[in-house]
């Protein structure tokens, strides 16, 4: 008997080892490898950055930055709709006073990894969902590091997830429960009380606010709620005080207005969906100069992080992967484009190679190569021999529509990276815990020994906590694949945790 008893432990014991390591497998595989930030000394690129004695080439500083990010803000809800939800921001962008994106987000579509992608540049993975209840400190190369560090004064005033990944980077702040959903009336009041005070005040450089309120009315009563249309003109006013006090300060303004994710047509979030990945931004400043031609573009949300890198005089953070938005720089002069979108593909360039991804066979590497000796080309003609202001003006277009090119594909492709998965390891561990949990059930079918020491009860609280698991898994990410019944994917991690729970309580 002690033999048997000893045999049937140890095949409990190898089950129990076979199913953890092929769900830690399982996770392995989801966990996307960030590419590295930083190009190896034997990887410099051979091209510099063409310059010229004419002209300043130091980067714009504007003096004062505003970023406004809505919680849960649609596409449809200020940049992509007919009618003006927020007729004020809506003006602006039909005056060609403001440049206007649908931005595309990547998953999870929750704010914490979110707010790391508009900061960073780059694409956090799926694991920030369990972030997302215990932020901690962010350590990754980041824009409010980066404006501390050129000693910008930074205010906030918003989701207190801001405050868990930046515990001593502001000067002043004050933060609000991001949980609680039923509020969504005071949690708002409280950020917008601290703008009047701000903007009278210039003990400031950049000042962050975060609203939730629309967040919590999408996931109380969803994106068709009466509740909707007063809180986004509540939003609109608030961007109208921002706007006019800004101005009436005369500095030189930035202000950007963006949400970190979209809302699902049922009020979540977290999911793929078209409606959860899109989102709108609109960024207004008194240093754009000439009227904007009114059309939304299309753009990624890691393309924020690289443009207010530029436009506020700071570095790029060595993880983006974004590329300057090129419409907010048509300000700029001629050369200074040239060297702005030649700096932003060779940072690309060195995280790509940096990463040993060989972006489309080396095409765009040889790319750039070659729009640099057309740079310089251009740069010579242009200051031995001055053309006319067009012949300049197309030449110039010409040189950053192939760097464009060049940004494009490489962004592209460490977007991919980024946002790729083990699909492999994810398939043989998925069959090696269905033959383990076949073999489990045909052991305890043609063994009764086994299965009368297995009570209903402990296979009872094995599915109250796994079902519990469950519904904390989808407060965090409503649309996940977990929470949809109708795919495997919920069914397979269920069993595998009621096995481990049950079994483990036998072996104990």
């Amino acid at each position: 008997m002690e033999k048997m008893k000893l045999s049937g432990l140890s095949h409990l014991l190898i089950e129990q080892i076979a199913i953890v390591a092929a769900l830690v497998a399982y996770l392995t595989g989801i966990v996307s490898v960030r590419p590295q930030p930083s190009l190896p000394e034997d990887l410099v690129l051979p091209t510099e950055a063409p310059s010229s004695k004419h002209h300043d080439d130091s980067l714009v500083s504007v003096d004062k930055t505003v970023v406004v990010v809505i919680d849960a803000l649609r596409a449809d809800h200020l940049v992509s709709t007919a009618q003006p939800l927020m007729p004020y921001l809506h003006g602006l962008l039909t005056r060609g006073e403001a440049h206007g994106y649908v931005l595309r987000t990547a998953t999870p579509t929750v704010t914490l990894p979110r707010i790391k992608s508009l900061v960073t540049g780059s694409i956090p993975g799926f694991m920030d969902i369990i972030e997302n209840f215990g932020a901690t400190e962010l350590t990754d190369d980041n824009l409010i590091k980066r404006w501390v560090d050129a000693g910008r004064r930074i205010h906030f005033y918003g989701d207190d997830t801001w405050l868990k990944l930046y515990p001593s980077h502001f000067s002043k702040y004050d933060a609000v429960a991001s949980f609680f959903v039923t509020d969504y009336t005071e949690v708002d009041r409280n950020v917008t009380r601290h703008i009047s005070k701000s903007l009278a005040s210039d003990d400031w450089d950049v000042l962050i606010l975060h609203y939730l309120g629309l967040d919590h009315i999408g996931h109380l009563e969803g994106p068709m709620s009466s509740l909707i249309g007063p809180k986004l003109l509540e939003m609109d006013t608030v961007m109208k005080t921002i706007h006019h006090g800004l101005e009436e300060k005369g500095h030189k303004y930035l202000v950007v207005v963006c949400g970190d994710h979209g809302m699902s047509d049922a009020g979540g979030h977290g999911g793929s969906s078209h409606s959860e990945v899109t989102t709108s931004a609109l960024l207004f400043s008194n240093i754009f100069g000439k009227k904007i031609p009114y059309k939304v573009r299309e753009a990624k949300q890691v393309d924020l992080a690289s443009t207010l890198s530029f436009l506020t005089g700071i570095g790029v953070p060595e993880g983006n992967i974004g590329k300057p938005l090129t419409e907010v720089f048509s300000h700029f002069e001629v050369e200074k484009r040239m060297s702005l979108h030649h700096n932003a593909a060779k940072q690309l360039l060195a995280i790509a190679r940096g990463s040993g991804l060989h972006v489309d066979h080396g095409n765009a590497e040889l790319l750039f190569q070659e729009t640099t000796r057309l740079h310089s080309d251009v740069l010579k003609k242009l200051y031995k021999d001055p053309p006319d202001s067009s012949y300049k003006a197309a030449e110039a277009e010409r040189v950053c529509k192939f760097y464009l090119e060049c940004q494009q594909t490489v962004s592209d492709a460490l977007s991919s990276k980024l946002q790729s998965y083990d699909l492999p390891t994810i398939f043989i561990a998925t069959s090696a815990v269905i033959m383990t949990l076949t073999i489990c059930l045909w052991r305890l079918c043609t063994n009764p020994s086994l299965s009368r020491q297995v009570s209903v009860v402990t296979i009872c609280w094995g599915a109250g906590g796994t079902f519990l698991a469950w519904l904390l898994c989808c407060a965090a990410a409503s649309s996940s694949l977990i929470c949809h019944l109708l795919r495997p994917t919920p069914w397979l991690l269920a069993v595998s945790f009621v096995y481990i729970m049950v079994m483990g309580s036998q072996i104990c």
